[in-house]
């Protein structure tokens, strides 16, 4: 018989998933490029139903100098929506100066919005990263380094 403790830990999502984010300090020429929409992010829209036009980028650009384009597509709790815009970049760290979150904000045609994406690495590629819908899904919205690094 489960214990009433048992239950509630294996019956509650992925409390206990681990930490994939990037721990060591990037600063913000490590983050200067363009960032693609990965492919297993575009399968995961298409389930949801978003149905990308040809010519159709996923894609962000950050500017050496604070500025940034968004070409991609953005979730709306069930709907997908494709993106274009340009605007401000920052990134930010935690007190410890470890996590870095990038901060957007995108001004379109009829409104500004504001975004945030955690870093993550996987087999020295950096990845910009969000969670995908229900954080106990464990699916990612994801953007691969294309980074041009200045030195």
């Amino acid at each position: 018989m489960l214990t009433s403790a048992t239950a509630l830990l294996l019956g509650c999502g992925r409390y206990f998933a681990p930490d994939i984010n990037l721990s060591r300090f990037l600063k913000e020429s490590d983050v200067i490029g363009t960032w693609i929409l990965t492919s297993n992010t575009l399968i995961l829209a298409k389930k949801d139903g978003y149905v990308p036009l040809p010519e159709s980028l996923h894609q962000i650009t950050i500017g050496s100098n604070g500025v940034c384009q968004f070409s991609s597509i953005v979730e709306f709790g069930e709907r997908v929506q494709y993106v274009e815009g340009d605007g401000q970049w920052q990134i930010n760290h935690d007190t410890e100066g470890r996590k870095n979150r990038l901060q957007l904000r995108i001004s379109t045609k009829n409104e500004t919005r504001d975004m945030s994406f955690d870093f993550t690495e996987e087999k020295n590629t950096i990845y910009l990263w969000d969670f995908w819908g229900d954080p106990d899904s464990w699916e990612f919205l994801k953007y691969k380094s294309k980074v041009i690094h200045r030195k």
